[in-house]
């Protein structure tokens, strides 16, 4: 019984702090952005990479198999 009590009582903190924990971190990432950081993965397509690959599939002259494989990407990335 104590213990559920215990519970009841410590999990609004909990909640709380991790509610404080996310905005703090979307504030440093904001933060970050404003003095020109890139935040998160690097890209793993660039533009032109990215052009290259459509124009190729659209006009159906290579299969996505050969933009993959010409590339270096992976079928997600593509």
């Amino acid at each position: 019984m104590r213990g559920k009590l215990l519970f009841h009582l410590l999990d609004p903190l909990a909640e709380f702090e991790r509610e404080m924990i996310c905005d703090q971190i979307i504030a440093r990432m904001a933060a970050a952005r404003e003095r020109g950081r890139v935040v998160g993965h690097p890209r793993k397509l660039s533009e032109n990479k990215k052009a290259l690959a459509l124009s190729s599939m659209e006009d159906k002259s290579y299969s996505a198999k050969d933009v993959r494989d010409t590339l270096g990407l992976s079928t997600t990335a593509l």
